[in-house]
């Protein structure tokens, strides 16, 4: 995926709200970056979307809650002259760890 365009980059994008999120981007000519653990629903979103907008679009699995996969979902974006990139985050990661809020 190279682009000039905006990029949405969002998570838990292959079902509920951030699937939602990512056809309104698609539909406003953007193109959008689709992460989900489900890297396979992701993948199939991600087709279904440039069919339908003629937009790119990307799909790939990737946990929020691991640093490194994050990392590797970040490298694989867009970066090219011109790419203005929109992080969208929908997906939620749990931790046994205490809350201070």
């Amino acid at each position: 995926m190279t682009t000039g365009r905006e990029v949405a980059v969002v998570t838990g994008a292959a079902s509920g709200f951030g699937r939602a999120l990512t056809e309104e981007f698609a539909q406003r000519g953007m193109d959008v970056v689709l992460l989900d653990r489900d890297g396979g629903r992701a993948e199939e979103a991600a087709a279904r979307l440039a069919a339908a907008h003629g937009v790119d679009a990307l799909g790939m699995g990737v946990d929020v809650a691991d640093v490194a996969q994050v990392d590797g979902g970040r490298r694989r974006c867009p970066s090219g002259s011109g790419t203005r990139m929109s992080w969208c985050r929908t997906s939620a990661s749990s931790s046994s760890a205490p809350s201070n809020a």
